[in-house]
């Protein structure tokens, strides 16, 4: 079953670009909306992503500093007065 389409949308370009629309979707097979909507639900899903993992940092290490990470966490020692109050600071200014 297929989705109800039940919204418009509307949009003014210059000839040129129109122009450009139309021979990427004629290139594509597809109709001019099919390009429109596939082109705009695209980026507009990837923009999302960006937009929702700004707050995940990624930290590239290298193999001799990914070990002693591992080595640290696998120890399991008991978090100190330091880090505690370092977490609780974190949490109150992070926490949504």
């Amino acid at each position: 079953m297929g989705t109800v389409k039940d919204s418009r949308i509307e949009a003014r370009v210059s000839s040129e670009m129109k122009a450009d629309f139309v021979r990427m979707a004629h290139l594509e097979g597809l109709t001019l909306s099919e390009y429109l909507i596939m082109c705009a639900q695209s980026e507009t899903l990837r923009r999302l992503k960006k937009h929702t993992s700004e707050k995940r940092v990624q930290i590239d290490l290298s193999r001799e500093d990914s070990l002693a990470l591992a080595e640290i966490i696998m120890a399991q020692k008991p978090a100190n007065k330091a880090l505690l109050k370092a977490f609780e600071k974190h949490k109150a200014r992070y926490q949504e």
